[in-house]
């Protein structure tokens, strides 16, 4: 059980093959960095893309740079093109 548990966890982190870093927010990544940048400190110490990579954002496949999935949820500017069999549901709980 705990195997096929642990199986999903690396799911987030597969390639999208079809996937660009054009299809990334440019724009909310560098927001995402500089803050993350800002709580660590050592953070600084990687690159941008060493960065993204570490944070799972993308993984470097034959000498190039392909966005995940997480970071296709997170940053992409229309990943139901590229993944539209996903979906993100949340749930609001208020205090009674």
């Amino acid at each position: 059980m705990l195997s096929y548990l642990l199986s999903f966890q690396e799911e987030d982190l597969r390639v999208v093959e079809r996937a660009t870093l054009e299809d990334l927010d440019a724009e909310l990544l560098q927001k995402y960095m500089a803050y993350i940048r800002e709580k660590s400190p050592n953070f600084s110490k990687f690159n941008y893309e060493v960065g993204l990579e570490k944070l799972g954002v993308l993984r470097k496949i034959d000498n190039e740079h392909k966005p995940t999935i997480a970071g296709l949820l997170c940053f992409g500017i229309c990943p139901e093109f590229l993944l539209p069999q996903l979906v993100i549901t949340a749930t609001v709980t208020f205090p009674q």
